[in-house]
């Protein structure tokens, strides 16, 4: 068999995508907000709080210590660009 000579063809299909809210209801809306920010919140506080951790404290600085403050951080950036 000549994979050369397999008629190829395009099956993809446009379909229409309508992002909706969790709710219509504002003060759930704002329940959710403070809800989604306190979680954002805490996360990057403990992260980043573990990093300065590590860097300031002398006794720390093994690569056990340093490879969890890099897995500190890049939890914080992922969680940036995922949460909102």
């Amino acid at each position: 068999m000549d994979v050369l000579k397999i008629p190829l063809q395009n099956v993809t299909e446009a379909a229409m995508f309508i992002l909706l809210g969790f709710t219509d209801d504002a003060e759930l809306q704002v329940l959710l907000f403070l809800l989604f920010l306190a979680i954002y919140l805490f996360t990057l506080i403990g992260n980043f709080g573990l990093v300065v951790l590590v860097i300031g404290n002398s006794r720390l600085h093994n690569p056990v210590y340093y490879f969890l403050s890099v897995l500190s951080f890049l939890d914080a950036c992922y969680s940036t660009a995922v949460t909102p």
